[in-house]
């Protein structure tokens, strides 16, 4: 047991410590207010956690397109044209999903981690309302760094054929997921926030009349921030989840 567990922290602590910050990333002060455009689709490329938070996370577009890098608790805004697009997040692996974007709407992709045997591996998807995790949305936010792109440079020193193999690598992993790996995957054009219909939140679960209880409220004195994200209680949970299911491939953070 004792060496399940040294083993764990290593392996927690090696993930969390390697890794390097991007030149071409910088942070937005003050922040810029994330809000719709009426010609164009807004998306906040979101990692919330620092598990892993060193290794940095390479996001393009399947037009080879250099979008932003991420280390942990960072997000970066960009405005696409309307229609379909892919995006490919770049680590140890390569992940991808597919979107069809709507003008005067803002989308959310959220970037996290998943365990390799040794090394933090990439995953994306698609961040909705009919996801569980869309509740976490403000804290995750107000828990990250807005961070500002250098486009043009770092498009100028990305590699194009490096770029087609990491393409060419999610669309395969893509092919190979399961249905359900599959539709997180996938942003529709309802998906985003924004005027029009918009896609329906997941139902609340009942709860028996016996036991129901006021809703429970977090104030905080700047503005709205929480002291305790949940990508912070997530990341304290991290070591138990190790410890009690190393399989390589599982999502850490989120799900």
């Amino acid at each position: 047991m004792f060496e399940r567990i040294a083993f764990a922290a290593a392996l927690v602590a090696a993930l969390s410590a390697c890794g390097s910050s991007s030149r071409y990333m910088q942070p937005q002060q003050p922040p810029l207010a994330v809000n719709p455009q009426p010609n164009q689709a807004v998306v906040v490329f979101l990692r919330p956690s620092n598990y892993g938070g060193a290794a940095m996370f390479t996001v393009v577009d399947g037009q080879q397109r250099w979008l932003g890098d991420l280390n942990g608790r960072q997000y970066f805004v960009t405005t696409f044209p309307p229609g379909q697009h892919t995006f490919v997040v770049h680590a140890e692996n390569n992940d991808m999903m597919q979107a069809e974007l709507t003008a005067g709407r803002v989308y959310y992709v959220l970037i996290s981690v998943r365990m390799g045997a040794w090394s933090a591996r990439s995953s994306i998807s698609a961040l909705t309302p009919r996801r569980e995790e869309w509740a976490n949305l403000q804290e995750w936010m107000n828990g990250s760094t807005q961070m500002r792109a250098d486009m043009a440079s770092a498009q100028a020193a990305m590699n194009p054929a490096e770029l087609a193999q990491w393409i060419a690598d999610a669309q395969q992993n893509f092919a190979n997921y399961d249905q359900n790996e599959r539709s997180i995957r996938i942003l529709g054009p309802t998906d985003g926030v924004g005027p029009g219909p918009q896609a329906p939140p997941p139902p609340a679960a009942p709860v028996p009349a016996t036991t129901a209880q006021p809703p429970a409220t977090t104030t905080s004195a700047a503005g709205g921030v929480v002291d305790l994200s949940a990508s912070r209680r997530a990341d304290r949970d991290i070591l138990k989840d190790v410890v009690t299911e190393r399989r390589p491939g599982r999502a850490i953070l989120p799900a």
